[in-house]
């Protein structure tokens, strides 16, 4: 009799060790239950930042963070000015500034002096490959570049002396305004 206890016992201790398994497994996924609770929806203020191409973006996420703006566009000229030769000469002197964009008339060259306000124009520059303008330095400039005065509009006929120094020159046309290279008038 002694052996058939022992027998049932051996029998027994899997089927305890299951219970227990099966109880600790139980146990365990009502606590995790219990801990975990569902996320607490986020009211975001409804403030609107203005992005530098003119759209807003909203705030959202845990934290109501704004969004990113979406990337600027690269501006890109559509005047470009390479380079000019010679970089510096007195009036007169015959100059060829060589770059991209330029129209096959009516091409204005901006001087602009840093201690002046006002700019000064040699008007209606051609350029036979779009490429090339060629003119010689002037003494005297006009107030406006021709190529953008609308219907109507008349520009003063008035001369501006062109000073010497370090002369910023610019390209304007219809196709826009280009950067600047530097020439300097002695």
């Amino acid at each position: 009799m002694m052996k058939n206890k022992t027998m049932e016992n051996k029998k027994l201790i899997p089927i305890i060790i299951v219970l227990v398994l099966v109880a600790g497994g139980v146990g365990y996924f009502v606590v995790n239950q219990q801990t975990v609770s569902p996320p607490t929806p986020v009211a975001c203020t409804l403030e609107a930042k203005l992005c530098p191409d003119g759209s807003s973006v909203g705030r959202t996420g845990p934290n109501c963070e704004f969004t990113e703006c979406p990337p600027s566009p690269t501006p890109t000229l559509s005047v470009v000015l390479e380079n000019i030769s010679p970089s510096s000469g007195p009036i007169g002197t015959e100059v060829i500034i060589r770059g991209s964009g330029f129209a096959s008339t009516n091409n204005d060259i901006r001087f602009m002096h840093p201690k002046r306000t006002l700019n000064g124009y040699l008007n209606r520059i051609s350029s036979s490959d779009g490429k090339t303008l060629r003119f010689n330095l002037p003494d005297i400039l006009g107030a406006c570049p021709l190529s953008q005065l609308k219907e109507n509009e008349v520009c003063p006929d008035i001369g501006l002396s062109l000073p010497t120094g370090d002369i910023k020159i610019y390209v304007v046309n219809m196709n826009g305004v280009s950067n600047n290279v530097t020439f300097t008038v002695y």
